[in-house]
């Protein structure tokens, strides 16, 4: 299989977003924000990039295309 460069661009850019967003937020809400699993509706863990220690902030870092309309659902 042959080795997709933009693949890995995309990965480290993701990274790199996620890293920066939890500083971020981290800093606004002076809480530790880190990558966690949450118990969604009380079934399976999901993991979430931006969870607090307590739970009570749960969020999650999405990367989008350059695109006219997001991809992301509504």
């Amino acid at each position: 299989m042959a080795h997709d460069r933009r693949s890995d661009s995309r990965c480290l850019r993701l990274a790199v977003l996620r890293n920066y967003a939890r500083r971020y937020f981290s800093d606004i809400w002076q809480v530790d924000l880190a990558e966690r699993k949450v118990e969604v509706a009380g079934q399976a863990p999901w993991k979430f990039d931006l969870v607090s220690a307590d739970r009570e902030i749960v969020g999650d870092v999405k990367g989008l295309k350059n695109i006219a309309v997001t991809a992301a659902k509504w």
